[in-house]
């Protein structure tokens, strides 16, 4: 009986420590179990992480690259803004010197115009200055003739004043010399009738 509550004890405990393997080796597997799949969803984890971290890499690469671009037509608008910028310069220095050169022609333009007609009027005030001389020099002329022609009728009419005096002097004493002659045969018969008269007395007397 004894040996058979041995046997059966050993039984038990066989059978327990089986169990136990089993629950273990159940447990050890449950465990490897998990093991792999903790190992699994880590891989996967990892796999996920890595692929949004690849995802997250393209797309930091392609932001960058779209940055980069922007980058470049910035600076390509840039470019073409300065280049403008230039032209406008370049343009706009161009119209300067355009304007300044109209500018100096215009000076030159009108300044040739006042120098020609500052010698309009020099030589009209020479045409001028000729023609009041030449007109002084006329009436000095005329002024000359006048006085020559005045000093002539002066002389003429002095002379035909001296001949006209000189000639009525004559004539006065033509007629003085005809009166006194007259006066004279006046006196010569009055002094020859006196004779007459007294030889005619001195007849009567004698008578």
């Amino acid at each position: 009986e004894k040996k058979k509550q041995m046997e059966l004890q050993k039984k038990r405990q066989e059978e327990m420590k089986k169990k136990q393997m089993e629950a273990q080796r159940k447990r050890q597997e449950e465990m490897r179990k998990k093991q792999m799949e903790a190992q699994k969803k880590k891989q996967e984890e990892m796999k996920k992480k890595q692929i949004e971290a690849q995802r997250k890499k393209q797309e930091a690469e392609r932001k960058k690259k779209e940055a980069e671009k922007k980058k470049q037509e910035l600076e390509r608008k840039k470019k073409e803004a300065e280049k403008k910028k230039q032209e406008e310069l370049k343009k706009k220095k161009q119209l300067q010197e355009q304007k300044k050169k109209q500018d100096a022609e215009r000076k030159k333009k009108e300044a040739d115009k006042k120098k020609q007609e500052a010698e309009k009027k020099k030589k009209q005030e020479i045409e001028k200055k000729k023609k009041q001389e030449a007109d002084k020099k006329k009436k000095e002329a005329e002024k000359k003739k006048k006085e020559a022609d005045k000093k002539k009728l002066d002389a003429e009419k002095k002379k035909k004043q001296e001949a006209d005096k000189k000639k009525k002097e004559a004539e006065k004493k033509k007629k003085d010399d005809e009166k006194k002659k007259k006066d004279a045969e006046k006196k010569k018969k009055e002094a020859d009738k006196k004779k007459q008269d007294a030889e005619k007395k001195k007849k009567e007397a004698d008578k």
